[in-house]
């Protein structure tokens, strides 16, 4: 069960960070994890400046939160939860209304398919599901399936970002991620929000 740590061991590494390793490139010999590791690989995912501020600081301050899951693991999988709030703080901003705005999740979701700001063409990540697209096919296509047409990377995205903001909404189990499964989703959600905004001015240029 978690707990509340000691002040004094509040800046100490989190155990669980020391399982992982990392292979020198040169010299192929692994070593550990460190705290500069997690942070070089936060530090590269980013927002636009023709994102609105307010979403961009609210991200930054999410990406702080999974730097600091070096000192307390679950960490890395609230910094997730918190981009998809992010994503969904974007989607407003992007689709306003006025007066109160009580829409969900899905029907901004729903807006930006109909807008078609997020495709696969906007987010620098598709590449890699694109260059796996053979091997994945032919490791699950059935003949029925085929002639189906394969769902777009775009399309995961949203499902996904959907799936992973309602499951820790109504959280029934505790879920932990790696720190490099919390990077990759952040990273989505800064490409997503930043597809979003692709077509807006930024307010400093």
């Amino acid at each position: 069960m978690q707990q509340l740590k000691p002040l004094a061991e509040l800046l100490q590494p989190d155990p669980t960070n020391t399982m992982f390793g990392k292979m020198d490139a040169e010299t192929g010999s692994i070593g550990p994890v460190a705290l500069g590791d997690i942070y070089g690989i936060v530090s590269q995912i980013s927002t636009a400046e023709n994102v609105p501020e307010d979403v961009r600081s609210y991200f930054e301050s999410i990406k702080n939160l999974a730097v600091f899951g070096w000192f307390h693991y679950p960490l890395y999988t609230h910094a997730v939860f918190l981009a998809s709030t992010a994503l969904e703080m974007a989607l407003r901003a992007r689709f306003p209304v006025t007066g109160g705005d009580s829409r969900t999740m899905r029907p901004l979701i729903q807006a930006a398919r109909k807008a078609g700001l997020v495709r696969d063409d906007t987010l620098p990540s598709s590449r890699r599901w694109h260059a796996d697209e053979p091997d994945r096919d032919q490791a699950h296509k059935t003949d029925e399936t085929k002639a189906k047409p394969q769902q777009s990377y775009a399309e995961y995205a949203w499902r996904m970002m959907l799936i992973l903001r309602n499951k820790f909404l109504h959280q029934q189990q505790s879920t932990i991620l790696t720190p490099w499964m919390a990077a990759d989703h952040l990273s989505l959600a800064a490409e997503m929000i930043n597809a979003l905004f692709a077509d807006v001015h930024s307010e400093t240029s």
